[in-house]
């Protein structure tokens, strides 16, 4: 079920720096290059929430699609894609019964 979270990982990772108030703005103008695996696995130095955007494209599917700094808080926005999301549900649930 953690497949689809780790498959889309590339080689950008050297771009990005750890998450903080002055690298937010990395994060948003390069929006789905990274993926939730290549994110959580870099050190990062403030805290933050991650929120998912099911609005994303099927391209942007478990990438970060942008951060954010609201409400004195650091905001990582994740993107997901209605359709996959019920696809590995349904999956989930065959396999279970």
């Amino acid at each position: 079920m953690l497949l689809p979270w780790v498959i889309n990982s590339g080689d950008q990772i050297s771009s990005f720096y750890p998450l903080d108030f002055e690298t937010v703005g990395n994060y948003q103008s390069n929006t789905c290059e990274i993926s939730l695996f290549q994110f959580l696995s870099i050190d990062h130095i403030e805290n933050f929430e991650i929120r998912f955007d099911k609005s994303g494209s099927i391209n942007c599917f478990s990438k970060i699609n942008g951060a954010d700094y609201f409400n004195d808080k650091l905001v990582v926005y994740l993107g997901t894609n209605l359709n996959i999301d019920l696809l590995l549900q349904s999956i989930f649930w065959l396999v279970l019964i």
